[in-house]
């Protein structure tokens, strides 16, 4: 759960409603933390509902990560209870022991299950990790991944330098508690649909879905929206969002099978030349360079986007407090910060 206090981790700000405008920022933030602790091929996106017709574009997709206001009433009222699953095949799953790891662990929660078969590099750091605590209870885990450093650097690396410092400055002050949300994440292990929640004592089984699993957790999302929503809270703050393949790779990969298609075909062509203009493989080309086209441009629209998230990720971290009181000081030399402080 993200909490004002923490314990040498940080604070990403996770209030849906203080970031509703600019959800891309944080998207950017999930898919550049997932790239430097070292995992490759994995993108996060944001979900704008809840039908699988929202989702036809994105797939393949390793799991989903809900944030929402979390309320212990309703969680101790829950019929989903946590059960410990039969690991096969092997389940990673962490107790949160950490304050404000929760959006990570979240992260960890998804890139720590993909199946072996998926084609994205999960790369050392995290494959030794997973190596190293796979005999440990989920309690002890969770403990791992709060003494793990390269995790609390890259996780503290994405907190904003300004939040740090007040979060500094109100530990163990007795201010105005912040709503508390929390990250939790759903994903298939086998046939089972899991939901992974750091504040449990195991996974959340939802049952056998098989290949279905997509739906399965989007109807077990919607359900847990219900279920807050019917208390009375009149909660509207959620946020969903897919970790999926990256997609300028997946484009790539695309418009690589598409040329190899193309050669294929035209080497077809001269070695049989067409013996009219309604040769099927004259339209087969056409049509793979027409599709090729489409792939080009979104994949431009991807490069561009990394870009700007890069660059509000690099905006994010610089912490602009000197700056600003630099300045004040300046207009205070001059007189011109008195104008503003007698209005």
């Amino acid at each position: 759960m993200s909490d004002s206090e923490d314990s040498g981790w940080c604070t990403i700000e996770s209030d849906p409603g203080n970031y509703c405008a600019t959800c891309t920022e944080l998207l950017g933030v999930f898919t550049e933390l997932i790239r430097e602790l070292g995992a490759k091929g994995f993108q996060v996106e944001e979900l704008y509902g809840l039908d699988e017709v929202f989702v036809a574009d994105l797939e393949p997709i390793y799991g989903f990560i809900f944030l929402f206001k979390w309320d212990a009433t309703l969680e101790s009222k829950s019929k989903k209870q946590a059960t410990s699953p039969v690991e096969t095949p092997p389940i990673f799953f962490a107790q949160q022991t950490v304050q404000n790891a929760c959006a990570t662990q979240a992260i960890l929660s998804i890139l720590l299950n993909v199946p072996a078969t998926a084609s994205v590099e999960l790369g050392p750091d995290l494959l030794n990790f997973r190596e190293f605590t796979q005999e440990l209870t989920p309690e002890m885990r969770g403990e791992s991944i709060g003494a793990n450093e390269i995790m609390r650097r890259v996780h503290n690396g994405f907190a904003r330098p300004e939040l740090a410092m007040v979060e500094s400055k109100k530990k163990g002050s007795q201010g105005k508690q912040e709503d508390p949300f929390h990250f939790v994440s759903f994903l298939p292990i086998g046939d089972t649909l899991y939901e992974f929640d750091g504040l449990k004592s195991a996974p959340i089984s939802h049952g056998s879905c098989g290949d279905a699993w997509i739906g399965a957790a989007l109807k077990a999302i919607s359900e847990k929206i219900d279920g807050i929503q019917s208390a009375g809270s009149g909660e509207i703050r959620f946020n969903l969002m897919a970790v999926i393949k990256d997609r300028a790779s997946l484009y790539r990969e695309k418009i690589d099978q598409q040329i190899r298609l193309i050669c294929q075909l035209e080497d077809s062509l001269r070695l049989t030349p067409a013996s009219d203009s309604n040769d099927p493989r004259q339209h087969q080309i056409q049509a793979l360079f027409a599709q090729n086209a489409d792939l080009e441009e979104r994949l431009e629209e991807e490069q561009l986007k990394m870009s700007q998230q890069q660059r509000e990720n690099a905006r994010r971290r610089h912490n602009f407090v000197p700056l600003a009181v630099a300045l004040l000081k300046e207009m205070a030399k001059t007189g011109e910060l008195a104008k503003f402080t007698n209005k």
